[in-house]
């Protein structure tokens, strides 16, 4: 590479000739926190037609790899720009040994990686390149590496096409390639793969012949893994509902919102079918709470508090009021601190899941009873609260300068829910409309092309965060449906539906939710929170709340 070198810069170049073909993305972190860039493919997640194809290069961070790549994506825009073959890119993993010039000296042959999903301290970038490819799944990966000689292998899934690269049967276990090709990576299918091994003066040689095969869509289709993805892709929110309730909300203990947002959505799921079976099995799960004496004490949080929002569901469904009485209860626990001040327990810095834990609570309260002193208290709250910034994105809390994906996400839904319950004809309800409005359109901008939302908002490559993405759709779900928004934001809810869709498993693990985060002082400590693939109530809660309110949706629309 010539001195000064920028992959930015280059990569803006190829984007400049592709003519709105290509964007830059990015698919992961690198432990000095810098982006691994993507030229990404307007279509690369659009599936129907032509053939994806995926590059990958510098898993060493070798100069000589990443040029070739580079010179091979120049060679595509001159010739094969308008063809059926659809290239995306990851030019180099290994962002940060090319920026030193000191190739990787560590293990390369570590796939598929087993955990620190994505806290790894010197290879967080597997992480990241083995599950984002696998959520894009292209129709095939092509591996290239700069070498005298010319070469082919592929994987086992790749095998089909040995015949026409006269290729051999990769044999390197642990590396991407080959394992990508097996088992069931990421819990879906395997991906074809292939490495080419070329000498630079041969780019413009190999891909004809690139073109010249792959071109012929005949012999290419989707992935396993993108098939799996599809039929996940195709299940009703009813569907997702009913999986999702057989493992969530199952348990009170301890009482926290993650488990009561989880019996909310069994309650919502009874309602929509009109399958009350299981509602003895809730009243039972609930009868101990009687006496919040008991329950709650002097240390209780707000997420606490939120563990009963279920409750006035819960007396729709039985006709017992005692269950909805149990919200006003909790209301009274709040302790009005004056103009300026977040209620007690909340936290005095108005961090953002306050937001949704006191609109949950204080708004319900005020519709069961009647009484304006709880909707006058969350007003207050949240147009006090100022952690909202000019570009439109929540810090976490007023002192916690970072755009964490589920902070923005409990926002959303904050605001959502006190919407739900604040008269239309008070002066407030216009106020609140207009600083979600401002955060909605905002958070429109940072969504990812997949329809995903990242773990940090504002950080390229940072993790696609199943709770934040839930979340947000659930509270643009809610808007469409009770009239606050209009269908303009039917695109950003749809990509997040779809999204979600293909990181909740067939029966109820999730892949990568954020496990729990208080307040961090750095960037890296956000990036850094480790990802659950599996179950989680924090996930599955607020992906059954998210199911639930695109079947209202779909009902009210129909």
């Amino acid at each position: 590479m010539p001195s000064g070198f920028s992959m930015n810069a280059a990569l803006e170049q190829l984007t400049e000739k592709a003519l709105g073909i290509w964007s830059i993305d990015s698919c992961g972190v690198t432990p000095s926190e810098a982006s691994v860039p993507v030229l990404l493919h307007k279509d690369a997640y659009s599936h129907f037609h032509n053939v994806r194809v995926l590059l990958v290069s510098g898993f060493t961070g070798r100069v000589e790899d990443v040029e070739l790549t580079l010179n091979l994506l120049d060679s595509y825009v001159k010739e094969y720009l308008q063809s059926n073959l659809l290239i995306s890119a990851v030019p180099c993993v290994k962002m940060d040994q090319l920026s030193a010039g000191d190739e990787f000296a560590g293990d390369t042959d570590t796939y598929p990686p087993i955990d620190k999903y994505y806290d790894h301290q010197t290879d967080p970038e597997s992480r990241y390149l083995w599950r984002w490819t696998s959520f894009m799944s292209p129709d095939l990966i092509i591996e290239l590496a700069e070498g005298p000689y010319l070469s082919y292998e592929v994987n086992e899934a790749a095998d089909y096409l040995s015949d026409y690269f006269d290729a051999t049967l990769i044999g390197t276990d642990g590396s991407f390639i080959k394992e990508i090709g097996s088992a069931q990576p990421n819990g879906l299918g395997p991906i074809p793969g292939m490495k080419v091994t070329m000498p630079l003066e041969h780019v413009d040689q190999e891909l004809a012949k690139i073109h010249g095969i792959l071109s012929n869509t005949e012999r290419i289709s989707s992935s396993a893994s993108q098939r799996i993805l599809d039929t996940r892709s195709s299940r009703t929110p009813v569907e997702v509902a009913k999986l999702l309730a057989s493992r969530y909300g199952n348990s009170l203990d301890p009482v926290v919102y993650t488990q009561g947002v989880a019996i909310s959505g069994r309650l919502r799921l009874m309602s929509l079918t009109d399958d009350h079976t299981e509602l003895d099995d809730i009243v039972n799960l609930v009868d101990p709470l009687k006496d919040l004496g008991k329950i709650f004490d002097d240390g209780t949080g707000t997420p606490n508090l939120a563990g009963l929002l279920w409750g006035d569901e819960l007396s729709d469904l039985t006709g017992n009021k005692r269950y909805s009485d149990l919200i006003v209860q909790v209301a009274n626990m709040y302790e009005y601190q004056g103009s300026g001040i977040p209620p007690k327990p909340s936290d005095p810095d108005y961090r953002t899941e306050d937001m949704f834990m006191n609109a949950a609570m204080l708004g319900r309260a005020f519709y069961i009873s009647g009484d304006s002193y709880y909707l006058e208290m969350l007003i207050e709250f949240l147009l006090q609260s100022d952690v909202q910034q000019s570009s439109g994105l929540f810090w976490h809390s007023r002192t916690t300068p970072y755009y964490w994906g589920r902070g923005n996400g409990f926002a959303a839904m904050g605001f959502a829910e006190a919407l739900t319950y604040i008269p239309r004809n008070n002066p407030a309800f216009d106020d609140l409309l207009q600083i979600h409005l401002k955060h909605l359109k905002a958070l429109e901008t940072v969504q990812r092309p997949s329809g995903m939302f990242s773990q940090v908002l504002d950080f390229p490559g940072s993790y696609e965060e199943l709770t934040a993405t839930c979340m947000i759709g659930y509270s643009i779900a809610r808007g469409i449906r009770l009239g606050w928004l209009d269908r303009s934001f039917t695109t950003i809810l749809q990509k997040c539906w779809k999204a979600s869709l293909k990181r909740i498993e067939d029966d109820g693990a999730i892949v990568d939710g954020c496990i729990g985060t208080g307040v961090q002082t750095t960037t890296k400590e956000y990036l850094d929170r480790p990802a659950i693939h599996g179950f989680d109530d924090r996930s599955g809660s607020m992906a059954i709340w998210f199911a639930t309110e695109m079947e209202r949706l779909s009902i009210s629309q129909r």
